[in-house]
């Protein structure tokens, strides 16, 4: 059903939730700006703006299969970086 309803929109924060927020608005929008504080790097680094970053985090299963749906093999990738 992709009908876009906007050309540009904007993202404040490039944290699991910001990301998820652009691919989803990445659907309707021409193009999708994504604004973070910190220097978005490849490198798996702490980041200033994410003083919880460090912390054990836990994925609930619902979450899992939603973002299974959004980006298909993600789980497997996931796995395989443990």
């Amino acid at each position: 059903m992709n009908k876009q309803i906007g050309d540009q929109a904007i993202v404040l924060g490039a944290s699991i939730a910001g990301l998820l927020a652009a691919h989803v608005l990445a659907e309707s929008y021409g193009q999708v700006i994504v604004i973070d504080r910190d220097p978005l790097t490849e490198a798996s680094t702490q980041r200033r703006g994410v003083p919880h970053g460090r912390h054990l985090h836990a994925l609930a299963a619902r979450g899992q299969q939603v973002l299974e749906e959004l980006f298909p093999g993600l789980t497997a990738e996931l796995v395989g970086v443990c």
